[in-house]
């Protein structure tokens, strides 16, 4: 049940908090328009997944040592994967943690990207020193309000060269 209750609620936070992969070559122009840099500290629960120190996905710390994030980030399993957390650049500062673990959801289908969701678990856990904030999740399968919502991340801006901070 409280796998169900999980899911559910990594799903229903999906919704509001978007966790992206850095997109193949040629796949352009990126989905979200108008993006800025913000401010350190804007969104304390972003991460930015590594293998073999380079960024390629991203996901929302939900408590000290769990990260939720897409289940296609972890294709290729989760050996010398890490995560960075605390900072808004993401090649520098803030703590690196092994990912020690991955649950994708049990129907993620890969070829279509349906129920592309996946808990990380990490070691070291992030230190309240580090991350000031977790990411929010809606209780008991319930879905964020209607209205505007904001995505974060690291994304390839026009000339294809990956964007450092958020």
């Amino acid at each position: 049940m409280l796998l169900k209750a999980t899911i559910a609620a990594a799903i229903a936070t999906l919704v509001a908090q978007t966790a992206t992969a850095l997109p193949l070559e040629g796949e352009f122009p990126p989905r979200i328009f108008g993006g800025k840099e913000s401010p350190p500290g804007s969104f304390p629960f972003l991460v930015a997944i590594l293998k073999r120190g380079d960024y390629f996905c991203a996901g929302s710390l939900l408590n000290n040592d769990t990260v939720l994030t897409a289940g296609h980030c972890f294709g290729d399993g989760h050996k010398q994967i890490q995560v960075r957390a605390g900072s808004n650049d993401r090649t520098t500062g803030g703590q690196v943690s092994n990912v020690t673990g991955v649950m994708t959801h049990p129907q993620f289908d890969p070829s279509t990207c349906e129920n592309d969701v996946a808990i990380v678990k990490i070691s070291p856990a992030v230190g309240p020193d580090v991350v000031g904030e977790f990411a929010r999740v809606a209780k008991n399968g319930s879905y964020p309000k209607p209205g505007k919502k904001r995505a974060a991340g690291w994304y390839v801006v026009v000339d294809s060269s990956p964007r450092l901070h958020l």
